[in-house]
């Protein structure tokens, strides 16, 4: 038996809320419902499809499964599943310019799967045999996959393509030898052959007789008519060339008086804030707790981002694409941790990526470990906490500033 592991390179999502645009280039896959506002909602469907070429010659599939890397997941206070849904695409398409507007007609395959939250950050197996068998023996052809959710207001986030973790079809395959030829079987004799039948030839009817050859017609030519004399050729008398008119004045053009100025444009504004982490020298903090930032140094992103310095809670309240930057420094490190590190981690509404870490040796302390991401909200209110991921705890030094969040509102 052997195994293939098929890894696409054509993979992108759609967007009707975004109906003419293309999300060729991002590092992930959305399939399900957003909401874009009180009265809004998006939907979002993952396009993916497989050159199975290298697997014409399976001679019995065993089984087939698509296989995905869940990146975060967007559930209803409600429910505690998603439910993904397979459909099979009856049109090609192309992933470098395919949008909402653009995208291939499908037909529902009935295949489902459900995702839970401890399906995050893990790879998912879909059983697609039945498809996959279908389209290597070429009764059906393959156009690929669209992906899309079964309940309202929850999405899915995968790894894409363009990523470490792309998505990829695993196929088992038994390739049994050919059934050997049978022999070919001897020709018995030739039979005797029968009489030779005789037929009778009908009698030939008699000839009609000719009918009388009509008169032949005699056309009479009429005679040329003479021809008339030719009229002496006529003179023109050319006329004398008038006299040059004098030459007009030059114009002068006035020239107009200049327009009033402009009134001066709006200043940009940038959208952000700052906290910091200030007077906590030798304070402890423990493995998966949130650094304490209890200062906010600059603040003008209401109403798009908010800070609770109490929770050290970041909250974007606004779709779109931001630019996070952070620092720790520290004193001491927990005898349990093998490296320092410091995470972004999204604790609510949809974030893709929804951790980022920065980290450092373990031996590196006393240090100061820093990090940056642009992240994209993509399901809002959104939440974010810095929090110590180093597996144990760490201690700050006897300095002014212990630590720095800084976030800007990119797009």
């Amino acid at each position: 038996m052997s195994q293939n592991k098929i890894y696409t390179n054509n993979d992108t999502f759609v967007s009707q809320y975004l109906s003419n645009k293309n999300f060729s280039s991002l590092p992930y896959l959305l399939a399900g419902e957003t909401e874009e506002g009180k009265y809004k909602s998006d939907e979002l469907n993952t396009l993916i499809k497989f050159d199975l070429s290298k697997v014409r010659d399976c001679r019995n599939l065993l089984k087939a499964e698509l296989v995905l890397y869940v990146d975060s997941l967007l559930l209803c206070n409600c429910d505690s599943v998603f439910t993904l849904k397979l459909y099979r695409n009856i049109e090609d398409f192309n992933t470098n310019t395919v949008t909402w507007n653009t995208a291939p007609d499908n037909e529902d395959t009935g295949i489902e799967k459900d995702i839970v939250e401890g399906d995050i950050n893990k790879y998912i197996k879909i059983d697609v045999t039945n498809l996959v068998r279908a389209w290597i023996d070429g009764s059906i052809n393959n156009y690929g996959l669209t992906l899309t959710g079964k309940q309202r207001r929850e999405a899915v986030s995968f790894a894409s393509s363009r990523g470490e973790k792309k998505p990829y079809i695993i196929i088992h395959c038994e390739n049994k030898p050919p059934c050997p030829t049978c022999p070919t079987c001897p020709t018995g004799p030739t039979g005797p052959t029968g009489p030779t039948g005789i037929g009778v030839t009908g009698a030939t009817g008699p000839t009609g007789p000719t009918g009388p050859t009509g008169p032949t017609g005699i056309g009479i030519t009429g005679a040329t008519g003479v021809t008339g004399p030719t009229g002496p050729t006529g003179i023109g008398i050319t006329g004398a060339t008038g006299v040059t008119g004098p030459t007009g004045p030059t114009g002068i053009g006035v020239t107009g008086p200049t327009g009033p100025t402009g009134s001066t444009g709006a200043t940009a504004t940038l959208i952000g804030l700052q906290a910091q982490a200030i007077g906590a020298s030798g304070n402890v903090v423990n493995n998966g707790q949130p650094i304490p930032l209890n200062i906010i140094i600059s603040n003008n992103a209401a109403p798009d981002i908010s800070f609770n310095i109490v929770s050290s809670v970041l909250t974007i309240n606004t779709l779109g694409s931001y630019y996070i930057d952070w620092w720790v420094v520290i004193d001491d490190l927990g005898v349990a941790a093998t490296e320092i590190s410091f995470s972004i981690q999204a604790t609510g509404g949809l974030v893709v990526p929804s951790t980022v870490s920065s980290v450092a040796p373990a031996q590196s302390q006393p240090t100061q470990v820093s990090g940056n991401a642009i992240i994209n909200v993509i399901g809002t209110p959104a939440t974010l906490q810095l929090l110590n991921t180093s597996g144990d705890s760490i201690q700050f030094p006897n300095t002014t500033v212990q630590g720095n969040l800084s976030i800007i509102k990119v797009k």
